[in-house]
């Protein structure tokens, strides 16, 4: 799950978003294969996570050359997000409760981590923020009460890699780009798979946000130091143009001056030859 691009993409061009239409497309070609196999075949639930397991892994193997899905996590997220919230109880009151703190607090640390990010205010701690993920995932799936249909899992999926990919082609206008801790994509977008709608409305409108105000000050300060060598340029221009002028002026003067003495030296020497005729 790391992150190796430095360079700044050019968001007119449509080869820019192919990495993201492909790791779209085939995290929902494996999600809509789990619930086929679940459905149709009906296999047993540890038959049904060996095949998952060896789609994940054969898949990691053959775009391991792609650092975009590296950070993104593969198939990994979404295979695992599908695979464990799939069974149907009975929550009590308690259980409720639990899950709805459990929901505000993972969407805000991920929020924070969003902030953060974006404003280079706070770094390390990575382990401590993959730990919290880890135990915020487990209670989430420990208290889990209704099961993911396939069109919640389908738009999560969707939700997810589009998040991920806005961090990763944002990545390069962040104040420090170096300082992109490889888990901090996954660590962020995480939570769509688990929490609740709103909480992931939420969390969306937050991300989308703080990149979209970050892209726009990327922009303007690009506009303004355009603007300010265009005018320091055109100071430029203008000091030369005025010291080229004088010295043209300078030197046409003398030039004149000179032809003029010559001219009258030679009238001189015509009138004294005509005399002596």
């Amino acid at each position: 799950m790391r992150w190796h691009e430095t360079g700044q993409y050019d968001f007119s061009l449509v080869t820019t978003y192919f990495p993201v239409l492909f790791i779209i497309l085939r995290s929902s070609l494996c999600v809509a294969f789990v619930y086929w196999i679940e459905s149709f075949l009906l296999l047993q639930q540890h038959a049904l996570l060996m095949l998952t397991v060896c789609v994940v892994y054969i898949d990691s193997l053959a775009m391991y050359h792609s650092d975009f899905d590296r950070a993104c996590g593969h198939l990994c997220m979404c295979a695992l997000a599908v695979l464990t919230q799939q069974q149907q109880s009975t929550c009590s009151s308690s259980e409720i409760v639990l899950l709805i703190v459990c929901d505000l607090l993972w969407s805000a640390c991920a929020g924070v981590e969003v902030i953060c990010r974006t404003t280079r205010r706070v770094y390390g701690y990575q382990l401590q923020k993959t730990v919290a993920c880890c135990l915020f995932a487990c209670v989430r799936v420990a208290l889990s009460c209704d099961p993911m249909t396939f069109m919640q899992a389908m738009c999560r999926t969707w939700l997810y890699n589009i998040l991920c990919s806005l961090l990763l082609l944002c990545s390069a206008f962040l104040p420090q780009h170096d300082a992109v801790h490889p888990s901090s994509v996954v660590y962020i977008c995480a939570h769509i798979f688990y929490v609740h709608l709103y909480a992931v409305i939420a969390s969306v409108t937050l991300i989308v946000c703080v990149h979209a105000r970050l892209v726009y000050l990327h922009v303007t300060q690009k506009d303004n130091t355009h603007k300010h060598d265009n005018t320091h340029k055109n100071n430029n221009t203008h000091k030369s143009d005025h010291l080229y002028t004088s010295h043209d002026s300078a030197h046409l003067q003398t030039t004149v001056t000179n032809d003029y003495s010559d001219l009258l030296k030679t009238l001189q020497a015509a009138k004294r030859a005509h005399n002596l005729v």
